[in-house]
């Protein structure tokens, strides 16, 4: 234990009513990031759509007024657009097309007759929208569908893109300028991205601050991450890091209720990111990291910040304590500076050979798991049944499954059987997924496959984060599960192109979803087991120990 812990453990408290504090307010902040990053199933869903026909609404209103038919929408779409027939797995149906039209208009249909001519033509002006639940989506506005519904899955990769970034600036960052002055600047960039993405009229800018919006995001969960658990005691800290993880699953679930009131796109951005001006807030409730200061050597502010901890939570720190602890941190910075002009960073991931197996089987389970999950995530209103209740279900579950994965992980299992276990069982709900039909009285059994598959997945994503960082030794960790977070949202932003891949042929992202995830289930099992081993410090000690195939140490 550190010497900082144990200022903690002894005089300031672990988890006192400051460190609460905190909690609640990070979790706050960590809920917004939740429903920014969610919200593309919302704003960017696909609704049903058919071409726009010159005439169509004048001879609409024709009909109407000559009561013609009981269902003039249907009788003037029946002579303008073409049917296409639909097989959902059971039997064969008809829909209305939505990339073609008669070549005919409404007016030389009803004028000619009944029956319209079989030649069609693409759509040339325009489209119209079902707008019964969603009154206005991006893809709406910029009319995304057909030959342009690519540029819907390549804003959804651009907005995945920016968690990337954000991943590589403001980590970094933060260990430069602090943690509080980083977690501030994001709010800042993520308050102002996005009123600008909610207002701009065009598709091109929109994608520009939709990137930079997710850039600020996951800078601000990162920071808020690292600031909380940076300022409990050892004994919390998996505590902590639970509640921060359910309070994401907590924003999974309140974006339904923004989205629900709020059906048109620009107006639920704006009311989703609104409330991120509060966070402006916390400098004068909360404070910078205290382990970072003592890291930096701002041994002065450090003392102020930990005096101030101790007076919230009823304790006393002596002078005495403060003169060590100071002399430590002193004696680290001189370390630490020498240690970091003889480094390699990410280069030592690949110059061992022990090490390098380690960073290409974990990169491996770290994108498997990434691509499932926002996979999973991006299709949730594309399932049967109510897409709010849906996307609520689909929140909720993540809940009980990162409870079970950290409990099952220190029974006898440990984490390579649990991951892989988990990870076949994953495998197996994807292909039934495949083989049950989304039709009829068992449309409901396709739905609780993806609920169950989105359970397993987000077991796994959550233990792959503990697992990978007990794999590396202390010298190379932090740079380790950085590299493993960038792949991981490598994963994130191809998984709308996988999804994408379903116009070729309808299973293939659950084909693609439940090869990836077994393959990373078997190759789990030739990394070691860490379940109760001690972390190990030096790379050097890392090679030697992991010669030996599926060694028990680590």
């Amino acid at each position: 234990m550190t010497a900082f812990d144990d200022v903690l453990k002894n005089a300031v408290g672990e988890f006192g009513a400051f460190q609460k504090r905190s909690c609640i307010l990070f979790c706050l902040a960590n809920i917004v990031v939740a429903m920014n990053l969610i919200s593309t199933v919302f704003i960017q869903a696909d609704t049903d759509h058919w071409c726009k026909v010159p005439d169509s609404e004048l001879w609409l209103e024709t009909c109407e007024s000559l009561n013609i038919s009981s269902n003039c929408v249907n009788t003037v779409r029946d002579l303008t657009i073409p049917r296409e027939t639909l097989n959902d797995g059971c039997q064969a149906s008809w829909k209305f097309s939505n990339c073609l039209r008669y070549e005919n208009t409404a007016l030389q249909a009803f004028n000619e007759s009944s029956n319209n001519s079989t030649m069609t033509k693409y759509c040339d002006h325009g489209w119209e929208y079902d707008t019964s639940q969603y009154k206005s989506t991006v893809i709406q506005e910029f009319d995304l569908v057909c030959d342009r519904s690519y540029l819907n899955a390549l804003a959804t990769s651009v907005h995945l893109a920016g968690s990337l970034t954000g991943n590589i600036i403001f980590g970094p960052l933060s260990d430069r300028i602090g943690r509080m002055k980083t977690f501030t600047i994001c709010v800042a960039q993520l308050l102002i991205s996005a009123i600008l993405e909610a207002t701009v009229p065009f598709f091109a800018v929109f994608k520009i601050f939709r990137y930079t919006a997710a850039m600020a995001h996951h800078g601000m969960h990162l920071t808020a991450f690292i600031l909380l658990t940076e300022m409990v005691g050892p004994s919390k800290r998996g505590f902590v890091s639970g509640i921060f993880f359910v309070s994401f699953a907590l924003g999974y679930m309140a974006l339904v209720v923004f989205a629900y009131f709020f059906r048109h796109w620009r107006h639920l951005m704006l009311a989703m990111i609104l409330p991120s001006a509060l966070f402006f807030l916390y400098p004068w409730f909360l404070s910078e990291s205290a382990r970072w200061l003592l890291a930096v050597g701002k041994t002065r502010q450090a003392e102020t910040v930990m005096r101030r901890m101790a007076r919230v939570n009823g304790m006393t720190v002596s002078d005495d304590m403060f003169t060590a602890l100071n002399g430590k941190a002193n004696d680290y910075v001189k370390k630490t500076t020498t240690k970091q002009k003889s480094t390699s960073g990410t280069f030592d991931l690949f110059r061992y050979p022990n090490i390098r197996k380690k960073t290409i089987i974990s990169s491996f389970l770290w994108f498997s798991s990434s691509l499932t999950y926002y996979g999973l995530v991006l299709s949730a209103t594309s399932l049967a049944g109510n897409d709010y209740l849906n996307v609520v279900v689909a929140g909720a579950v993540e809940v009980p499954a990162t409870i079970v994965i950290m409990l099952l992980i220190d029974t006898r299992l440990g984490r390579r059987f649990s991951f892989c276990g988990t990870s076949l069982l994953s495998g197996m709900v994807f292909i039934c997924i495949i083989v049950v039909p989304k039709c009829g009285d068992i449309l409901w059994v396709n739905t609780v496959l993806n609920m169950v598959g989105k359970c397993t997945i987000t077991a796994i994503y959550s233990l792959a984060y503990i697992y990978v960082a007990e794999l590396y030794p202390t010298e190379v960790r932090t740079v380790g599960v950085s590299f493993g977070s960038m792949v991981a949202m490598c994963g994130a932003v191809l998984s709308p192109q996988v999804l994408l891949a379903r116009k070729l042929w309808e299973p293939l992202p659950e084909v693609i979803f439940a090869s990836m995830i077994s393959i990373a289930g078997f190759l789990v099992l030739l990394l070691p087991e860490t379940r109760g081993k001690k972390l190990i410090q030096t790379v050097e000690e890392g090679e030697d120990i992991g010669r030996k195939a599926h060694s028990d140490a680590v």
